[in-house]
Formats: structure tokens, sequence, C-alpha cells
């Protein structure tokens, strides 16, 4: 009976864990260049902060979202995506990215600029892009 209780309680934390802390994925090819967006949500002090999270590999799982080589931005920063690759590279405008682990130097060139500025006809909002074609995860 003990054994049973534990089962049921963890599987109420697990669904109740995946309705409260949604994520969303795309998948963004230029050319031979792919890489996968995704909107997640951080739990912390005072409801948690949104980011947007550019993988470098295909997530399918939410059990490796920790794992390879990601850069986040904040949702709050502007990330403007590049519709044509330089040098087999997207380029990525915005502000830096506040974290970024192992090395997406090969196939990412971060763009600074302080001035907030849309998206043009050579850029889509990595925002808007996981809005209208994302999936949840």
């Amino acid at each position: 009976m003990k054994y049973i209780a534990i089962v049921v309680l963890a599987t109420f934390c697990t669904v109740i864990y995946f309705m409260f802390h949604p994520k969303s994925v795309a998948h963004y090819y230029v050319d031979n260049t792919c890489i996968d967006i995704m909107i997640q949500n951080k739990i912390g002090v005072g409801g948690g902060s949104d980011y947007v999270t550019i993988y470098r590999s295909r997530k399918f799982t939410r059990l490796f979202l920790n794992t390879g080589d990601y850069a986040q931005f904040p949702l709050e920063t502007l990330v403007l995506l590049s519709r044509y690759t330089v040098d087999n590279k997207i380029v990525i405008s915005g502000g830096l990215p506040t974290k970024i682990q192992g090395d997406l130097s090969d196939i990412l060139i971060f763009e600074d600029f302080t001035v907030y500025r849309e998206a043009d006809m050579n850029e889509i909002d990595a925002f808007d892009f996981v809005r209208k074609n994302g999936r949840a995860i």
C-alpha cells in the first residue's frame, strides 16, 4: 500500500510539473544549418522568468534540455534570426545571451545592438517563429 501511494504521488507531481511548466520548441533550418529554438519558463522568486533558448541539436524531450550546446536569452530581449547564412552560420541579432553552454561559434554569430528595432525582411523574430511553428514538449 505504501509503494502504491508513492507511485501515485510521483505521477501526480509529474503531471503537475508538465502542466505548469510549459515548453514550446520549433526547428529552424537555414540552408544546411539547423537549430532548435525553445521558449521555457524558469521557476523563481516572483513567478519566474521566460527565456528563449537556442540549441545546436534537436530536442525531442524535456529530459535532455540541460545537455548539449545552447545559448539562452531573456524573453524581453528581441532575438532576431537571419534568414540567410553567413559562412554557413546563422546570425543572431539582439542582446548578448545571458548564458552560453558549450561552443556555438561554428554555427552561430552573435551580433549585439543597443537600439531596439523590429525584424526586417532578412530576419525573423525567434519568439514569433516559435509561437507560429512550435509544438509543446
